[in-house]
């Protein structure tokens, strides 16, 4: 709650002004960028550094794909896309340390 007070203080210091729904759609680009940056989506692990990082990655690409002129609807769909990559490369990896602790006996 704090940094998003934060936040908004600085967007209507830096606009002049605050429409209720200047940020709407960056959703999924907050949501992919902690995902991205080692947070687990289910929560419980992950640093502010590491989301930092994947805001940062996430930025340069689309920026690399703007480049590229492509529409809004490819870089939705590549920041989906890379959602359900991190998603899927953390769950394989946690199972993976699951099944070496259980296996170990110090689960």
């Amino acid at each position: 709650g704090l940094c998003a007070g934060i936040a908004g203080v600085l967007w209507g210091s830096r606009f002049g002004s605050v429409n209720a729904l200047a940020a709407s759609g960056l959703e999924l680009q907050v949501i992919a960028a902690v995902v991205v940056g080692g947070v687990n989506i289910f929560g419980g692990s992950g640093t502010a550094i590491g989301a930092v990082l994947g805001a940062v990655l996430l930025a340069t690409i689309e920026n690399a794909l703007r480049i590229l002129h492509l529409s809004e609807f490819w870089l939705q769909a590549i920041d989906g896309a890379i959602i359900l990559l991190a998603v899927g490369t953390d769950a394989a990896i946690r199972g993976y340390f699951q099944r070496i602790l259980v296996r170990t006996g110090r689960r």
